[in-house]
């Protein structure tokens, strides 16, 4: 809670003051700032969340940011299947496939090279 408070007026200044056209949450303690500013604003808001959620407290924000959400964006049918969403929410989830496999990109050196010299990123 302590953090919510102190995040919202620092993102607030960020979104006014800056003209932001998009905010993008990465961690619990910024998901509810993220909302509540974007909301106020109507600015879109991107909620990144992890999938191996065992903490109840991570389940409630999940809920919340679920209920929030424009759209629910999973990399994967099996990502998917751990969000647990209710059948209210399915018309709000697109499943989308990562363009690059993490395995074969993480332990193929070739790979790796030839991915970052195709998108010049040497």
């Amino acid at each position: 809670i302590v953090n919510t408070l102190v995040l919202i007026p620092q993102l607030i200044g960020v979104v006014y003051g800056n003209k932001i056209d998009i905010i993008d949450s990465h961690c619990y303690d910024t998901h509810i700032p993220a909302i509540i500013v974007g909301k106020v604003f109507r600015v879109p808001i991107i909620i990144h969340t992890n999938s191996y959620i065992k903490n109840y407290q991570h389940k409630i924000l999940d809920y919340l940011t679920n209920n929030f959400a424009d759209k629910i964006i999973s990399i994967s049918k099996a990502t998917e299947n751990k969000l647990n969403l209710s059948a209210s929410m399915l018309f709000k989830l697109e499943v989308v496939y990562p363009s690059i496999h993490p395995n074969i990109f993480r332990y193929n050196e070739f790979e790796q090279q030839s991915i970052k010299k195709k998108y010049r990123r040497n």
